[in-house]
């Protein structure tokens, strides 16, 4: 009992050392870590499972390591969909293993989780959230809605809410933003159209409070801003429209989109209740604060009943809306990428450690994560999907061809992939396991004549070939390789703490 407890605490030791060295090493940089605490307890874990002695040998067998919250990120400038939203370094404990993407408009995107969660939405169509119709949305007379939005231009009208079956005759009630940036409130009446547009804009960029009100008995529509969500400043005049009674159309509620999936809002959407009267209750409350990604990763139930659920095109190369309850990374499928140069891998065994979420099962290959600049061709290792449709591939080449095994995956969820190789086994792969059980290969194994380790330089994310093609249009969260064929314990203990760093989502 004494022996463990030494053993226990020279391990925890070992792991505050690591954690201390890592830290400063990034925050010198300019880099972020989430929590110092939660990057020992990842660290402590590996050491564990790696049954690791010191700072070199953690280094060697864990050569690459990412996490933006857990390991670190450098933020980077972005461009467009991404402007102030990118990464440009993900951080590895293995400095070689620093992950770069030094050109502004190839930087993936950075969504950051400061403790509250907050749904993101691209721009792009067919990107929204919608609850069903129901009694409680159905408000044909006074109207109070407000939502907490971080806006930026992209030139085209953005909606926040929209409650509409048919352009121009069955509108309930739609609240957008202009490309001139004006707030725009948009009603039917008996099947006849109208609408106002604030005289004021609320400027290029905006992070805050707004709203808007509509009072059924004189027919006046006002819009505001707020700091805080308590302090309401009147935005520009006040508008006259249609009194009385509204259409009352038996559509969804959607927010970050109109009623067809077009204007798609750009940024980030807090917060939006929406009332029956002026200053009233809310009877509709859209908070992803009652997300919870254990529970699923597509909905929640709102405080006032609804649920509400995230929607997404089912297509490659576009960034996708998210949820964000925890700091992501998202490669776009065409251009976004990271590379680690120098860091050189000369191994006969390796498993990897991936949770991601794929957005698409089309034909496309996307690489998540490779060693070399193509193993498909040249010495190295990666993880593929979408090769062959909904398969996830491995490849290996070490020093006589390539070798794939194939595995059949249709899920669109956050997930964790596990893979890995050893050359003096035959075959060279140890299982690939989705969420740490074994999936069914698609195909033959591969054989046992490669004769060499694996000798390579340059590992890159989200991309190929110093992220040059092949781009991954997923959700990246963490990344691990190991230089070792992990057992039986040590994958699992490798699994359980990646789904506990990703809110036990699988």
């Amino acid at each position: 009992m004494l022996r463990r407890r030494l053993i226990l605490g020279n391990r925890s030791s070992l792991a505050r050392q690591i954690a201390d060295r890592h830290w400063n090493r990034v925050v010198n940089a300019g880099g972020i870590i989430e929590s110092r605490v939660a990057l020992e307890e990842a660290i402590r874990q590996m050491v564990v499972a790696g049954n690791i002695g010191t700072y070199e040998q953690f280094i060697a067998r864990y050569p690459a390591t990412y996490d933006p919250a857990i390991f670190g990120r450098l933020n980077g400038i972005g461009s467009g969909a991404t402007l102030g939203r990118a990464v440009n370094t993900l951080y590895s404990v293995n400095h070689n293993g620093d992950a770069v993407q030094g050109t502004v408009a190839a930087q993936p995107l950075c969504l950051v989780h400061s403790g509250i969660n907050y749904v993101w939405l691209p721009g792009v169509a067919d990107n929204n959230f919608t609850t069903p119709n129901a009694a409680a949305n159905q408000i044909t007379g006074d109207i109070d809605i407000k939502a907490y939005i971080d806006y930026i231009n992209n030139s085209a009208t953005q909606f926040i809410v929209s409650k509409t079956q048919v352009a121009l005759t069955n509108h309930g009630y739609d609240w957008a933003i202009n490309s001139s940036n004006n707030l725009l409130y948009q009603q039917s009446r008996g099947g006849v159209f109208n609408a106002c547009t604030s005289s004021v804009g609320i400027g290029a960029s905006y992070t805050g409070w707004v709203r808007m009100t509509r009072v059924s008995s004189t027919g006046l529509v006002t819009f505001f801003t707020s700091p805080d969500g308590l302090t309401w400043t009147q935005l520009g005049i006040t508008f006259t429209l249609f009194t009385g009674i509204l259409n009352n159309p038996s559509s969804n509620v959607v927010i970050g989109s109109y009623f067809n999936s077009n204007s798609v809002f750009r940024g980030v959407i807090n917060r939006v209740t929406i009332s029956n009267s002026i200053n009233g209750s809310a009877v509709v409350d859209f908070n992803p604060s009652s997300y919870n990604r254990a529970t699923s990763q597509t909905s929640w139930t709102s405080s006032t009943g609804e649920v509400w659920t995230l929607n997404t095109p089912t297509t490659n190369n576009a960034l996708k809306a998210e949820i964000v309850d925890r700091t992501i990374v998202m490669g776009n499928g065409t251009s976004f990428g990271l590379h680690a140069a120098s860091l050189n891998i000369n191994q006969p065994a390796m498993s990897l450690y991936t949770a991601f979420k794929k957005y698409s099962n089309s034909v496309g290959e996307q690489v998540i994560a490779e060693l070399g600049p193509g193993a498909v061709l040249n010495p190295g290792i990666n993880i593929v999907i979408n090769a062959f449709g909904g398969f996830e591939s491995q490849n290996l080449f070490a020093n006589v061809g390539r070798h794939n095994n194939n595995y059949s995956s249709s899920t669109l969820n956050l997930a964790m992939r596990t893979s890995g190789f050893n050359i003096n086994t035959s075959p060279e792969t140890i299982p690939y396991l989705l969420n740490n059980v074994s999936i069914d290969p698609f195909g033959s194994s591969a054989a046992n004549d490669n004769t060499s380790a694996v000798n390579a330089t340059g590992y890159n994310l989200l991309a190929r070939n110093n992220a040059l093609n092949s781009f991954a249009n997923v959700m990246l969260t963490t990344h691990i390789l190991a230089a070792n064929a992990d057992n039986l314990n040590q994958r699992t203990a490798m699994y359980n703490l990646i789904r506990s760093l990703n809110n036990n989502a699988f």
